[in-house]
Formats: structure tokens, C-alpha cells, sequence
């Protein structure tokens, strides 16, 4: 009985210590990617915002403008070439962070999916319970072993005597 309850016992903390844990890192994933994606998203809003800035320089030309992935650009007529490598690389940039802020945002969510998702207990067939069938030593078996192991012993042991006085 007393083993039944210290088995129980045992499951349920180590259930416990379990969900903790689980917890635990669940909660850490997902304000490490909270963390990398606000920290991304600053910096593709500021992309956008020198994308702008840049496009409004070049010639007053508002008709260009950022839409999800997609940057709808046009030429320039008498722009320097400077700031149209300049645009297009930022074009690049944001392009290229825009993406990984998705994925970014991907990881984030599901994270936060795992975090909120309830945690399965262990699967557990039967509790223990306590046996109240009587044990009794098998005395025939024990004499039995007891009788050859000695038996086994006592002859190896004049095996090695033998051997010893016969290398002297």
C-alpha cells in the first residue's frame, strides 16, 4: 500500500514539474520572438520611411508607393543617379526584411499557439495500486541454489589450489 502511494506520488510531481518546464520555455520562445519581431518591424517601418523620403525627393513623384511585398516604382527623369542606387537598394533591403519579418511573425504566432495550447497530461494506463497477494520464500529453491552455488564455489576454489601447487 505504502509503495502504491509513493508511485502515485512520484507521477503526480514529476507531472507537475513537468508542466512548469513546459511552461516555462513556452513562455521564454515566445517573448524571444516577440522580441525579434518588434525589433524587425522597427526596422522595416524605418525602411519604409526612408523608401518614402527618398521617392519624394526624386522629382515630387508620389505615384509610387509600397504595397505588401509588391514596391510599384517608375523611372525618374532627371534624378541623380546616386539617389536612384540609393532607392533601389533600400527597395532591396526592405524587400528582403519584409520577408523575414513574415517569417518572423510565422514563428511568433506559433509559438504563442504552443504557449496557449493545454499541455497532455502523461499517459497513464492504471494507477498503482497496492497487491495484497502474499509473498512466502520458495525455501526448496533457495536451499537449491544455495546447495550448487557452494558446490560451484568450493570446486573452483580447489580448481585454483590444484593449479597453484602444481606451478610450484
Amino acid at each position: 500500500n505504502f509503495s502504491a502511494k509513493i508511485v502515485n506520488y512520484i507521477l503526480e510531481i514529476t507531472q507537475r514539474f513537468r508542466n512548469r518546464f513546459i511552461k516555462t520555455n513556452s513562455l521564454l520562445a515566445v517573448e524571444s520572438f516577440k522580441a525579434d519581431y518588434l525589433k524587425k518591424k522597427q526596422e522595416v517601418d524605418s525602411l519604409q520611411a526612408k523608401i518614402e523620403i527618398l521617392r519624394s525627393g526624386l522629382n515630387g513623384n508620389t505615384n509610387i508607393y509600397i504595397s505588401n511585398n509588391q514596391i510599384i516604382t517608375g523611372t525618374f527623369n532627371g534624378a541623380k543617379t546616386q539617389d536612384q542606387l540609393e532607392l533601389e537598394i533600400f527597395t532591396q533591403r526592405y524587400i528582403y526584411d519584409n520577408n523575414k519579418l513574415q517569417s518572423l511573425m510565422e514563428k511568433y504566432e506559433n509559438a504563442q499557439n504552443v504557449y496557449n495550447r493545454p499541455l497532455p497530461n502523461f499517459y497513464i494506463i492504471d494507477k498503482a495500486v497496492p497487491v495484497y497477494k502474499k509473498v512466502h520464500p520458495l525455501i526448496g529453491v533457495n536451499l537449491a541454489i544455495g546447495f550448487f552455488g557452494s558446490l560451484f564455489f568450493i570446486t573452483v576454489a580447489l580448481y585454483i589450489r590444484q593449479a597453484y601447487l602444481s606451478f610450484s
